[in-house]
């Protein structure tokens, strides 16, 4: 997709049909909108950055990977390069904004990310994950950080009883009542078969010990239904 951007209202002054079929918006809504209007939020700061640079002269222009949102909500992933634009035709000083629909392959680098951090079985950060994570959340402003280990009493006996179905369901269940009962911003990851580990940040021990009793009463609670 193709559009001339106005430096000064932020609003298109001319667009290609594929430009459209991008953002999924009329050419008239695009017209009359400035282009924040239909950039995720997230992104609107670095992109302000790059264009005031930009008009500096202290860089010619710039690519970036970027969020579009379409009228229903939507999310579209593009590769947008920004550049200076002059032409008789306009007299105002000017972007051109080329557009690729980026978003089938950022999925992709999704999934792999996904992929390589995630344990497949619980959804839970797998020891990789973890091992990186320990790294990065060593610091002073995290402190007190609690470490919590944790294991599947019984997982190989229910195995080799039952299945391997059976004690994949066990693992889930508990990996379920893990999440339920930590924080948003607790780390609780997979490191072996039935091993897990919690990194608690922020949290000393008599914290870290109530969120281990209401981990212990629920795990009882599910043995008792």
């Amino acid at each position: 997709g193709i559009g001339i951007i106005s430096a000064k209202t932020g609003k298109a002054l001319q667009i290609n049909a594929r430009y459209e079929e991008i953002l999924g918006r009329t050419r008239q809504d695009i017209l009359t909108a400035d282009w924040k209007q239909y950039s995720h939020p997230d992104e609107i700061e670095e992109t302000v950055h790059r264009l005031d640079l930009m008009n500096k002269n202290q860089i010619t222009g710039f690519s970036m990977d970027k969020r579009l949102i379409r009228p229903d909500g939507e999310e579209v992933w593009v590769n947008i390069t920004v550049t200076p634009f002059r032409d008789s035709g306009f007299d105002e000083p000017c972007y051109l904004c080329m557009v690729e629909d980026i978003t089938s392959r950022k999925k992709a680098e999704e999934e792999v990310i996904y992929l390589s951090y995630y344990d497949q079985l619980t959804g839970l950060y797998n020891r990789r994950f973890y091992e990186e994570e320990l790294k990065r959340i060593n610091t002073n402003r995290n402190l007190p950080i609690t470490l919590v280990l944790a294991d599947v009493n019984g997982l190989k006996l229910t195995n080799d009883a039952f299945g391997h179905s059976l004690g994949d369901s066990l693992l889930k269940k508990v990996a379920g009542i893990f999440k339920k009962e930590c924080r948003a911003e607790d780390i609780i990851a997979r490191i072996g078969g039935d091993e897990f580990v919690f990194l608690l940040p922020r949290t000393d021990g008599n914290e870290a010990q109530k969120i281990i009793d209401r981990i212990q009463n629920e795990i009882s609670n599910k043995k008792k239904k």
